[in-house]
């Protein structure tokens, strides 16, 4: 998250959407608090465990992972 902060300090436009459910402990920590106010930083919580809606799909998370620069998806080396 530093070297992302750095970068948005630099100019680049810097999104990062992460798991709210997953990361309750960083938020309740603070952690994404601590970025929130750099410039050039989005930082979005992303969850689909809605009480109201269906309980029956709490777990629609994966852990992929991408990057996506100058719009285009980077893939991992082999």
């Amino acid at each position: 998250m530093a070297a992302l902060a750095e970068r948005a300090a630099a100019g680049v436009q810097v999104r990062v959407l992460y798991d709210a459910f997953g990361s309750a402990h960083a938020r309740l920590r603070g952690f994404f608090r601590h970025y929130s106010g750099h410039p050039n930083f989005w930082i979005v919580p992303f969850t689909q465990a809605n009480f109201l809606k269906n309980q029956f799909q709490l777990n629609l998370r994966n852990h992929r992972k991408i990057l996506v620069v100058d719009g285009v998806i980077a893939t991992p080396a082999a």
